[in-house]
């Protein structure tokens, strides 16, 4: 028996499964341009960015600067009524460089030796590889003197930590600068003349963090006698985009002169509850007066800023009642 058609039947079959296979396979094949197109722009949009972390550490400070694969740390927080195993730098900085897989720091800045710059710095140096710690140049006849260092149980336990650790003791001063990819760290602050001061928070180190073109000062706890200082001495008719408003807005800082010499566009204050009055009334004020707009982390917890080339933009990861 001759089956009419039965070639044609075969081959029309063929070319509708090739056309099938033809078909799944553009469909993946598109799939796969979107996904390598997305990953370039991930990247893209990753690539060449500086984040700001400034954490939510209660009464303290601590931000976390990321640039590509570099990580830097301004403070670590601390609270001296937590014992060691719940306090700030285990219980809020190290759990948020896990969760950003951060496990090496180029350079940890501590701005002065208060509880709640340092403490969450040396708990950090137990469990992640700081490359350098640096430190106000104050401190360095301090360290120097075995004997006066018993004096200063927070510095000497710092000394012991970076030595443990295998981390680098830097001693900063004004006109130092430490210059990583697209990133710059100027100090401002200590000068060289400058001795360690009995009013810890006139040890701060003053920074200015450089990047696309942005300038982001850190003052730590600086009174309004040291703003008055380094007004005098230079830093002054500039424009700066962000300032870690200094001593947790109190009223011994942030001085209108000091404000309108810097001229910054916006201010964060790292600040949470506290028997100390911070931040003042008349501080919030004067930002106000000043139309400068400033963000509290007791208000807006965590406070992320990014920055590229194009803009500087201001996340908050609460809603401020």
């Amino acid at each position: 028996m001759i089956k009419v058609g039965y070639r044609k039947q075969e081959k029309d079959a063929k070319e509708k499964i090739h056309a099938y296979c033809y078909g799944i396979w553009k469909v993946i094949g598109i799939i796969l341009i979107l996904l390598i197109l997305l990953n370039i722009a991930f990247s893209i949009y990753w690539k060449d960015k500086t984040r700001l972390y400034y954490l939510d550490v209660g009464q303290g400070d601590a931000c976390v600067i990321t640039h590509n694969q570099q990580t830097f740390l301004i403070d670590g927080g601390g609270n001296r009524y937590m014992d060691d195993a719940s306090n700030i730098g285990n219980r809020v900085v190290y759990p948020f460089l896990l969760n950003k897989k951060i496990d090496d720091i180029d350079v940890a800045f501590i701005s002065h030796m208060h509880y709640d710059h340092v403490k969450g710095i040396l708990e950090l140096l137990e469990h992640v590889n700081i490359e350098k710690v640096a430190i106000s140049r104050v401190y360095k006849t301090i360290i120097e003197d075995q004997n006066r260092l018993q004096e200063y149980p927070l510095v000497e336990e710092l000394v012991n930590g970076c030595y443990e650790n295998g981390s680098e003791l830097l001693y900063l001063e004004a006109g130092d600068v430490i210059v990583g990819e697209d990133v710059r760290f100027i100090c401002y602050y200590p000068y060289a003349k400058t001795s360690y001061q009995e009013n810890e928070n006139n040890n701060s180190l003053i920074l200015e963090l450089v990047t696309h073109q942005r300038k982001i000062l850190f003052t730590g706890d600086i009174e309004d006698d040291v703003e008055k200082l380094i007004v005098n001495e230079g830093l002054n008719n500039t424009s700066i985009d962000l300032l870690k408003v200094a001593h947790h807005g109190s009223k011994t800082s942030s001085s209108r002169s000091f404000l309108e010499s810097i001229n910054p566009t916006v201010g964060i204050i790292s600040v949470g509850k506290n028997n100390h009055g911070h931040p003042s009334q008349e501080v919030l004020k004067r930002y106000e007066e000043l139309k400068i707009p400033v963000y509290l982390t007791k208000d807006y917890g965590m406070i992320e800023v990014n920055i590229d080339t194009k803009e500087l933009t201001i996340k908050t990861y609460l809603i401020k009642d």
